[in-house]
């Protein structure tokens, strides 16, 4: 990767109802978040307007039971993933 972590970028809320992603702490500018689930893309958003001091709130209470994949695109194409559950 041609990008350095500087720390944690995937957080949850206390009740496990919001995935909060800071965009600060990833060394390179994002341009889209994706949410996958069994290589079905769900939600797909350009973010490349968002200010590198973004924090981006995805609500998973819109999401069922199960387990996804968010990835995060930045310019130069490398992918930044997180594997979830959603347990109701």
């Amino acid at each position: 990767m041609d990008f350095f972590l500087r720390g944690k970028i995937f957080y949850k809320d206390h009740d496990n109802n919001i995935l909060l992603i800071d965009f600060k702490e990833i060394d390179t500018k994002l341009t889209l978040i994706s949410v996958i689930r069994n290589e079905e893309i769900l939600l797909e958003e350009n973010v490349s307007n968002f200010s590198k001091d973004s924090i981006y709130e995805l609500d998973l209470n819109t999401y069922a039971t199960g387990d996804y994949k968010v990835t995060l695109t930045t310019e130069g194409n490398e992918i930044i993933e997180e594997h979830i559950s959603i347990i109701m």
